[in-house]
């Protein structure tokens, strides 16, 4: 066909902060002569949609990013949360396709939630982004008991379930499924027991929960996953064993020194890479372009190299991306900064708005498949029963783990914390991942079934549950996060700080913290000087002072009561000096290359900023 677009101004008026544009698309269809006769031919769908299929990505991204701006903009996120109308958009977009034919059809299968989809192009931006924003001293206080949630928590979820569904199906509770045996049983379970509780932190981050219980989910979520993939590994080779070989002992024992070295080597891997992409952007100052896209680049290469040597990427990314957030990020520019941390924000935001949409095509392409047919992969008592041993398994080991971690934890975990810590317990795309790509070589009535019911726990878990986050948060009274330093006085924030730096001299003297001081004192003599531009020796009384001074430095600028005397320096370099003094105390001052009108000259930014901050502080 041939069409002819022109492109004119028109008098169609739209409104965009209170101004007026005018535009006008005139499409002009060329007619065309046939047979004598004159037709109108219309584009054809096929040439838009089927020679190249990046136009329909395209499409379904500024979709999602639409919609999202749209139930942003009218407060719907107040009343359902966004993962439960991502998951309603996917099915809407497969049905509306569904009715154009076949071929369209075609295009939504590319949705689906796949293996390689998932794990390989969705997940790794979301746990980069999680893991780099992790390090914060209450994630780093929290550490034991994050790690406690996240190993014994799902080992002990993992058998529960997985006891209580062998148990159920030989007391026949649980209709008889072809060819489903025991470890059958504990193999699903290691699959349901990731968690993905996308809407408690979304929740968290518009209520401004406090920071304690925001990283013990967050950080538990992510070594969840770990573990979960670990499990998942170690069932799939425990499955192909015969139960009556007399070596199944050995089996197990060997999948769980596999697991183990796993770990040990993931950890390792993120390491290496993280503190290289520390050694590389040390020397960057002339090259600050390429800072983000270095530490992008190696924290990618962490989860890519351990997938590839059958290591755990999802730990791999973790540490690596705990590690970019404590020396990496030092040594790069402010600017590199706010890129990189609005890079990772944006790509996660894609991939977890893809997962849902995912769910939402995976609804309706399993209900087009031949699982639903004859009802066969619908088992009424599966589907009660698994909501069911996942609440309560979730229930069972947090209040158990919370009454155990109290005895040794000065700050405790109260009841109401321990209620959101239960909620937080949602099954998402981790586990409907795992399903949709397991049981190669099993029964079809199985394989059905245990589809089929994992996509109604998930269903289950984000539409009915993920709606009552909000609810549940807010009556429990969370306190909301309050700066450490917009309270205070200095007198206050310096005793504290003093008060902290005699105690952990006197923990060190009675053998308490002896390894965690003993390792801040290496960090200081080796670490800091190997990997920073600028190693920060300042002692910490000094930095706390530092940090106060400026805070009511700038309460004073938001209330103009400056000077004409602070007035001459531009807002742009109080930001600067805020975000150098009231970040963590490790961060380094770098020398930056400034052009003027005399020439080309380098100049130290830390003795700027010190000339700068006289003006504020001691003036205050």
């Amino acid at each position: 066909c041939l069409l002819n677009i022109d492109l004119v101004f028109c008098r169609s008026k739209l409104k965009f902060n209170q101004q007026s544009y005018y535009l006008k698309l005139r499409f002009c269809i060329q007619p065309v002569i046939m047979n004598n006769t004159t037709e109108v031919v219309l584009p054809d769908l096929e040439n838009i949609f089927f020679v190249n299929n990046y136009f329909f990505i395209v499409l379904i991204v500024l979709l999602m990013f639409a919609f999202r701006v749209v139930y942003a903009f009218y407060g719907l996120h107040r009343i359902f949360p966004e993962s439960a109308a991502f998951i309603a958009l996917g099915v809407l977009v497969s049905w509306v396709m569904r009715s154009f034919g076949a071929e369209y059809m075609a295009l939504v299968s590319g949705l689906r939630l796949t293996h390689y989809l998932f794990f390989t192009v969705l997940l790794p931006p979301i746990i980069l982004d999680a893991a780099y924003n992790l390090f914060h001293p209450v994630f780093l206080n929290n550490v034991p008991t994050i790690l406690t949630f996240a190993i014994l928590g799902t080992l002990f979820n993992f058998l529960f379930i997985g006891s209580m569904l062998a148990l159920l199906h030989n007391a026949n509770f649980i209709p008889f499924i072809k060819g489903f045996k025991t470890v059958d049983s504990f193999f699903y379970s290691s699959i349901i027991v990731a968690v993905d509780p996308v809407a408690v932190i979304q929740a968290f981050e518009e209520l401004q929960a406090d920071y304690h219980l925001h990283f013990l989910v967050s950080g538990e979520a992510m070594l969840n996953d770990a573990m979960t993939v670990s499990l998942f590994k170690a069932m799939t080779n425990i499955q192909g064993v015969d139960p009556n070989n007399m070596y199944i002992v050995g089996e197990v024992m060997e999948a769980v020194g596999n697991t183990i070295l796993s770990t040990l080597g993931s950890c390792i891997l993120g390491t290496a890479l993280a503190l290289f992409c520390a050694i590389i952007t040390k020397r960057t100052q002339m090259t600050v372009i390429c800072e983000p896209t270095i530490m992008l680049s190696c924290g990618l290469l962490s989860y890519l190299l351990a997938e590839a040597i059958n290591l755990s990427g999802i730990l791999s990314l973790i540490v690596c991306g705990v590690l970019l957030a404590a020396y990496a990020k030092c040594n790069i520019s402010d600017s590199s900064k706010r890129i990189f941390s609005l890079l990772l924000h944006m790509t996660a935001s894609l991939s977890e708005m893809l997962i849902f949409l995912s769910m939402g095509v995976e609804l309706v392409m399993l209900s087009n498949s031949q699982a639903w047919d004859a009802g066969q992969g619908l088992n009424i008592s599966l589907m009660i029963f698994t909501p069911f041993l996942c609440l309560l398994g979730r229930a069972f080991t947090t209040i158990t783990l919370s009454h155990v971690l109290n005895w040794f934890r000065t700050k405790k975990l109260q009841g109401k914390e321990q209620i959101i810590t239960i909620h937080a317990g949602l099954r998402g795309a981790v586990a409907l991942s795992l399903t949709m790509t397991s049981f190669h070589n099993a029964e079809r009535d199985m394989v059905n079934n245990l589809k089929v019911n994992t996509l109604i726990l998930v269903m289950i878990m984000n539409v009915i549950m993920g709606p009552l986050t909000k609810f549940v948060v807010t009556k429990c009274s969370i306190m909301l996060e309050q700066s450490r330093y917009s309270e205070q006085s200095m007198l206050t924030a310096l005793t504290d700080d003093f008060a902290g730096q005699v105690m952990g001299s006197m923990n060190f003297l009675a053998g308490i913290s002896r390894l965690r001081l003993l390792w801040l004192e290496f960090e200081r003599l080796i670490l800091s000087p190997t990997l920073l531009s600028y190693p920060q020796l300042r002692n910490e009384v000094i930095n706390a002072y530092l940090r106060v001074s400026f805070t009511k430095a700038l309460e004073l600028d938001s209330q103009h009561i400056f000077t004409a005397k602070h007035q001459e320096v531009s807002r742009k370099q109080q930001h600067m000096q805020a975000s150098h003094f009231l970040d963590r105390p490790r961060k380094r001052s770098r020398v930056v290359f400034q052009r003027h009108s005399s020439g080309d000259k380098f100049y130290s930014q830390q003795q700027q900023q010190q000339q700068q901050f006289s003006v504020f502080a001691l003036d205050n």
